[in-house]
C-alpha cells in the first residue's frame, strides 16, 4: 500500500515538474527562496518570444 502511494505521489510530482518548466525558470520553492532573499519579486515566467534555456534530457529537464 505504501508503496503504491509512493509511486503515485512521485508520478503526479514528475508530471507537475514538467509542466511547470515549460513555463518557468526557477522551480516554485527556488522562485521563492530568491523572492525571500532578495526581498523584491522575482521574474520567474518564460516569456514566448525569447530562447528557452531549458534542456531536455531524456526523460529529466535541466535548467542551465
Amino acid at each position: 500500500m505504501a508503496l503504491s502511494v509512493g509511486a503515485g505521489v512521485f508520478a503526479i510530482e514528475m508530471a507537475f515538474s514538467l509542466l511547470w518548466l515549460r513555463r518557468a525558470r526557477y522551480g516554485p520553492l527556488e522562485w521563492l527562496w530568491r523572492c525571500l532573499t532578495w526581498w523584491r519579486l522575482v521574474p520567474n515566467w518564460s516569456h514566448q518570444g525569447q530562447r528557452s534555456r531549458t534542456v531536455r534530457v531524456r526523460e529529466f529537464v535541466l535548467v542551465q
